[in-house]
């Protein structure tokens, strides 16, 4: 039974397909399930400094929650808790470091996100969370 689920989310169509599966699994969990909608942002190049950077970090905070909303109204409507994380760094870093915090059973993401060619055959970072995590990981197609 899974009853702390990580999503990665990066606003691709298949994070959308992940947490639909997210749900089908917390609706076994007889209301204890909490999914944690985890978003990792590249760091900021340090040439940018000061009120700039605050206003960056603050304007891809925005951005992010915009991006969680439509996954957490989802959630709310099947009365699923839920819990967002927005993190610098790496995202494979990042995914395993919460996942690890938050006592996570395991990660459901999609294949691909938006890595651009990089990512173009399973998702350079679902390839890399699989080789690091230490939960099962649910890729989803």
């Amino acid at each position: 039974m899974y009853h702390r689920i990580l999503i990665p989310v990066d606003g691709s169509e298949h994070t959308s397909h992940a947490v639909r599966h997210a749900i089908n699994i917390a609706s076994f969990s007889n209301g204890y399930a909490v999914i944690h909608l985890v978003h990792a942002y590249e760091r900021i190049p340090s040439l940018i400094g000061g009120e700039e950077r605050e206003d960056l970090k603050h304007d891809i905070v925005d951005e992010s929650h915009k991006m969680f909303q439509e996954h957490i109204d989802i959630f709310e409507q099947y009365m699923i808790e839920n819990k967002i994380h927005i993190v610098e760094g790496d995202p494979e870093t990042v995914i395993n470091n919460i996942c690890k915090k938050e006592n996570c059973d395991i990660i459901i993401m999609g294949t691909r996100g938006l890595s651009g060619v990089q990512g173009a055959l399973m998702g350079s970072v679902a390839t890399k969370v699989i080789h690091n995590s230490s939960v099962p990981v649910l890729v989803i197609k």
